[in-house]
Parts: C-alpha cells; structure tokens; sequence
C-alpha cells in the first residue's frame, strides 16, 4: 500500500515536469522556425531582391526592413540570436538575458564599425539619408561632430568595445582568447614555414 501511494507521489511529481518540457520544446521549436523564416527571407532577398520565395510582406518586406535597420551584414546576428533563444528553450534550459543583452550590444557594434568608413563623406555634407544600417549610420552622425573626418579614433574605441562584448558574450577569459590566439598563430606559422621550404628547397643533385 505505501509502495502504491509513493509511486502515485512519484507520478504526479513527474507530471508537471514533463507538462514544462513540453511547453519549453513547443516555444524552442517556434523560436527555431522564425529563426529559420527570417533566414530563409534574407539569403532569398539577396539572391534575388525582386522576387522573395516568401512573397512579398513575409519576404521582401521582412528583409528590406531588417536590412535598413542593421545593414546586409550584421542583420544575420538576429536571426542566430532568435534561433539560439529556441535552442535553449528546447533544452528546456533558461535563457541567458545577460548574454542576450551582450548579443544585442555586440550586434550594434558590428553596425557601427561597418558605417565608420562613411565618416568623410558625412563630414563633407555629402550623404543625408540611409538606405541601409540606419543604428550603424546614425551613431556615426553622432561623433562626426567629436572627430570630423578621421576615422581612427573610432575604429580604435568600437573595435576595442567590439572585443570585449564578444568575450562577454561567449564568456571567454582574456588570458585564454589570447593564449589560443597566440597558440594558433603560432600553428599556422610552423605550417607556413614547412610549406615555404618545401615550395623553395633546392632540388639534390
């Protein structure tokens, strides 16, 4: 009889459980299906820009605007970022909000830097209006008037936040990002040296 009741305790402890990881795997999967859509909008939107395969609101709409808005580059960053919330959420794992903010940031950085080279000319008064990465475009509009023309400055104080947001982002110490880096440098000048030999050694007589 007690064996019989624990088992029920048991029973109707696993229930709730797996009433959640269904809910997480339902909302991971929804998450994983507009990742992959907006995707899909994308690469078709510049495959080709007149005719979307996902017609013209769920496509080309959808890709035009994502692109004016973050630029033909970083607009891939949010759909890996939706499509990495899904598969938390079917892991049933909770989402990381401070990674996810850290994305976010990494994403508008990524805007910037890519609107940076335009400096001169929107010092110079030649370019008013945008018609792709307008986050990127409008920071930009707001340091020209802190370094006019010259690009170093910013290239130096994003590039610099852009590092740091990316090791916060993958929780990656400094000490060991550049340990691999040197490591791999390292790697790929052994390689380069073996191959410079083998091109350039003198053939024997």
């Amino acid at each position: 009889m007690a064996k019989r009741k624990s088992e029920s305790n048991g029973n109707e402890k696993d229930r709730p459980r797996k009433q959640s990881d269904f809910g997480h795997e339902i909302w991971g999967l929804l998450y994983i299906a507009m990742a992959v859509l907006v995707l899909i909008a994308l690469v078709s939107y510049f495959v080709n820009p007149i005719s979307n395969i996902l017609g013209q609101y769920l496509g080309s709409a959808l890709a035009e605007g994502m692109v004016f808005l973050f630029g033909a580059i970083s607009v891939f960053m949010f759909p890996a970022a939706v499509g990495y919330i899904g598969w938390v959420r079917l892991r049933g794992d909770q989402v990381n909000y401070r990674s996810m903010i850290a994305w976010a940031l990494l994403t508008l950085e990524i805007c910037v830097v890519l609107a940076i080279h335009q400096m001169p000319l929107i010092a110079a008064g030649k370019i008013i209006g945008t018609d792709a990465n307008w986050f990127g475009m409008s920071v930009v509009r707001l340091i020209v008037p802190i370094f006019g023309a010259h690009r170093f400055g910013p290239y130096f104080i994003i590039g610099l936040a852009l590092i740091v947001t990316a090791l916060l982002s993958f929780n990656v110490s400094p000490i060991a990002a550049t340990k691999a880096i040197i490591a791999a440098s390292r790697w790929l000048l052994t390689r380069a040296a073996a191959l410079w030999a083998r091109l350039f050694a003198k053939p024997a007589h």
